[in-house]
């Protein structure tokens, strides 16, 4: 069970963490996202929608954690998980589409110089940020005993090597033209982890709704 009232310094901490975390995750997949429709790069997308997901994930967090009861707050994570587990599969299901298609046109990423640079530097300050998010999530959450934090840090941690992968992929295509397909590939990747982390959710946390008398979040 989440021991959410055993400390109110933690408590300001995830709140105060999560606020951050949505901040940033809407700022940097709201320009990966400008960058994918400029330069139609699928692992620009990719790193988007996730940003977009993690953003929500904080926001549940912060919605839980804010004047909450116990077991009231036990409720409203287990819907929360639920909704965003399906949020995770719809998206999952976006993003493959996007990219398949981007395969099967062979439409290749058009970077110039200056869009190049600047998405570079994008995703690197991405995974740096999102991964400093996520190792303080972590630390939080095994405090806190926090099941919804461990999954708001686990989505950080993939948000930053999406960002992460999305450099070696630009250098690659930049000395070699004819690996244009690497940056979709990093699209389908994404859109593996949204799917099967969504089902692993769904499949989890249903079952737990349906008895409709509480659930206990355990390994």
């Amino acid at each position: 069970m989440d021991k959410m009232f055993s400390s109110e310094t933690g408590r300001r901490a995830i709140l105060l963490l999560s606020w951050f975390s949505i901040v940033v995750s809407l700022a940097l997949g709201s320009v990966l996202f400008g960058f994918s429709i400029q330069d139609s790069s699928s692992a620009a997308f990719g790193f988007a929608v996730t940003a977009l997901l993690n953003a929500c994930t904080s926001f549940v967090v912060v919605w839980g954690y804010t004047g909450s009861q116990n077991s009231e707050f036990l409720q409203k994570e287990l819907k929360a998980l639920i909704a965003l587990g399906i949020l995770f599969v719809l998206s999952s299901v976006f993003t493959g589409i996007k990219t398949s298609y981007s395969l099967a046109m062979e439409m290749k990423p058009e970077y110039t110089d200056q869009t190049g640079r600047n998405m570079l530097l994008t995703s690197a300050a991405a995974a740096l940020l999102l991964g400093v998010i996520a190792f303080s999530q972590l630390i939080l959450a095994i405090k806190m005993d926090s099941r919804i934090l461990l999954t708001d840090a686990i989505n950080s941690f993939c948000g930053s090597l999406v960002a992460l992968s999305i450099v070696p992929s630009y250098k690659l295509q930049v000395y070699f033209p004819q690996l244009w397909y690497l940056d979709d590939i990093i699209g389908l990747i994404t859109s593996c982890f949204l799917c099967i982390y969504g089902t692993i959710m769904l499949v989890k946390y249903i079952p737990l709704c349906v008895r409709g008398n509480g659930y206990e979040l355990s390994e």
